[in-house]
């Protein structure tokens, strides 16, 4: 049965204040409070407060919800509605933090404007974690500097039921914990991570190494634009990681992978000119097996890479690949297990492409500035019914 989230409040106080059950029928008021934040945690948040007309166990509900979400944006001749946007966060959390109220999960998207604002920001986050019942699964920050520099306290790496860390910096980088070598593997304490997704921070080679090698439950990592470091060094990697992300600035990040033997998913893209020339920052050897998704753009790759493809991943079902100034004026892409096959072309000259997919079921092709090109698709065996082809 459908009901839709605008009318749910009239239906349920018009219509009924009771729920039928094979005992009997049990009132609105009645129902658990972890029921009652689950149904609310599935309407969007202006119909889930008016849920709290329904009784006092509705409002005590949504007034302990452990899910905070504070996602909204401004214009910069907005002034007086920010200040009350802040303000709502400020009286929120003191809330919570008196009457030790557990938090599971915090989103905030926010504006660092001046020093003022930054003692705020810094704030907030010692209030999700200095409290004793303290729960905090998720912890997503996105924000917007207006200064020259703001780093993150130290707690964001205290939380032990920590499951989930994203921070996105706008516009400007900004630092994670202000801290030095000698320290920085005392202070992490979110052993329980699973997601480590960072953009535009700047965080510390030491930091982020001692970050991997003591969080062992990581299953996604995902590093976009992001400086302090050069090298990621994965010689203990995570046990359970599935999903590696790393998208380099300026500069090529170089990966020292011993074995990743549950990766699945890997994607490296380097926006640095220098790139292009240059050995792949990874060694193919230690991503091979599992992987079933592979993106790789921005780094040089010759004949050989192309012919280790079959070999190193047979369970690979789509790839993109992002290719500039290549080492043969034509190559070979050969899959027994591919269905999606994505290429980039940055090149000046004539190309022969030949793709051998049996289980090839889409390839788009777009090239830049490509004056002359050959693409063919050969099937050593019976080829599939379809196949989408998009040429740009």
């Amino acid at each position: 049965m459908k009901i839709q989230s605008s009318s749910l409040v009239p239906v349920l106080v018009e219509k009924t204040d009771s729920i039928s059950s094979g005992a009997g029928k049990a009132k609105l008021q009645d129902l658990p409070e972890e029921l009652i934040q689950h149904i609310q945690s599935l309407l969007p948040p202006p119909d889930a407060a008016r849920t709290c007309l329904l009784s006092r166990s509705w409002a005590h509900a949504w007034s302990t919800f452990p899910i905070l979400t504070f996602l909204k944006s401004f214009v910069w001749d907005h002034k007086k509605e920010e200040r009350q946007y802040y303000n709502q966060i400020d009286r929120t959390l003191l809330r919570y933090h008196q009457h030790n109220i557990p938090i599971q999960s915090f989103s905030l998207r926010y504006g660092v404007s001046n020093d003022k604002l930054a003692v705020l920001a810094k704030k907030w986050i010692h209030l999700l974690f200095v409290s004793p019942n303290t729960r905090l699964k998720e912890l997503s920050l996105v924000i917007t500097l207006g200064i020259d520099s703001f780093t993150l306290p130290d707690e964001i790496l205290y939380g032990q039921h920590l499951n989930k860390l994203s921070v996105t910096s706008c516009v400007r980088s900004l630092r994670i914990c202000d801290i030095n070598s000698n320290s920085a593997a005392l202070l992490i304490r979110c052993v329980s991570l699973r997601v480590l997704d960072l953009t535009r921070v700047n965080i510390s080679k030491q930091l982020l190494n001692n970050l991997l090698s003591t969080c062992c439950l990581l299953e996604k990592i995902k590093l976009v634009s992001c400086n302090g470091f050069k090298t990621i060094k994965f010689k203990d990697p995570p046990c359970f990681l599935r999903e590696l992300e790393i998208v380099s600035g300026k500069e090529d990040v170089f990966l020292e992978v011993d074995d990743a033997p549950r990766l699945q998913s890997f994607h490296y893209y380097s926006s640095g000119s220098s790139s292009w020339s240059k050995p792949l920052p990874f060694n193919l050897d230690a991503l091979r097996g599992c992987v079933t998704h592979l993106y790789v753009a921005g780094v040089f790759m010759d004949k050989s890479f192309f012919n280790t493809i079959n070999l190193k991943f047979p369970f690979l079902e789509s790839m993109t690949i992002g290719i500039k100034f290549p080492g043969k004026e034509s190559f070979i892409i050969t899959s027994a297990s591919m269905k999606t096959l994505t290429i980039h072309v940055w090149v000046e000259r004539s190309m022969d492409i030949q793709v051998y997919a049996p289980k090839l079921l889409a390839l788009d092709f777009i090239g830049w500035r490509v004056p002359r090109n050959k693409l063919s698709i050969s099937y050593p065996i019976t080829p599939p019914g379809q196949v989408k082809l998009t040429v740009k």
